[in-house]
């Protein structure tokens, strides 16, 4: 279950002693929350996950949505339509075919640019559905809107309540003064494990060079 940002902010004040507050709306303990809200969307955790629907013209740019923060891989179709969707097209092949020197086929080709769609070869009437991440990872009590950061005591964190609670908790040390290199490393601890156990196995498509670089013997001999 989601908890609010004023539970786990008076969870931290608790546990270093301190008093907490009827309310944070305002205050740098707020502020410091979000500090730590704009760092942890930004890992490869389990932010939100949306099915996102594009509905195709004639047009060759669309506006992805407003909260999209990044594609989550192999989950690109088009709609009552079994050709592939080519999703990001690298800019060599995106080129080739922008110059005419070779041409689409079935295969629907995309590229994000910035906050926009860019499709080669977009089929009129037809949807384009994907699942994405949202930047938003925090919602307003009650099941209300979706948002980037806390602007109320009644706001829910969406994500992980001990990951929230170690971040703020070593930056509120740091801001008053209190001893919080110890607390900094609980936190990277806790979150290098989470890393570990929730980030899967890496899509590895053919324009994608292998991470470990090239490898040290001829694969193809016995």
């Amino acid at each position: 279950m989601a908890t609010t940002v004023k539970a786990i902010i008076d969870r931290v004040l608790l546990s270093a002693g301190f008093q907490t507050s009827t309310s944070y709306v305002s205050t740098q303990e707020m502020a410091l929350a979000n500090e730590s809200a704009r760092v942890l969307v930004q890992l490869p955790l389990t932010p939100r996950r949306i099915q996102g629907t594009i509905a195709m013209t004639v047009a060759t740019t669309y506006s992805l949505p407003t909260d999209f923060f990044e594609l989550v891989p192999d989950t690109v179709f088009m709609e009552n339509n079994l050709n592939p969707v080519s999703w990001p097209t690298p800019p060599m092949v995106w080129d080739q075919y922008r110059a005419g020197n070779i041409q689409p086929g079935a295969v629907l080709f995309c590229r994000q640019f910035g906050g926009s769609l860019q499709i080669l070869n977009p089929v009129n009437g037809v949807n384009l559905l994907f699942e994405y991440l949202s930047y938003n990872p925090i919602q307003a009590t009650g099941g209300g809107a979706f948002k980037p950061l806390f602007t109320l005591d009644t706001d829910e964190w969406l994500q992980d309540d001990d990951l929230l609670a170690k971040d703020f908790k070593w930056r509120w040390k740091k801001e008053k003064g209190l001893d919080w290199q110890a607390d900094q490393a609980d936190y990277v601890g806790y979150m290098r494990g989470m890393l570990g156990r929730t980030q899967g196995a890496m899509t590895i498509r053919p324009t994608q060079p292998w991470p470990a670089g090239e490898p040290y013997t001829n694969l193809w001999r016995a």
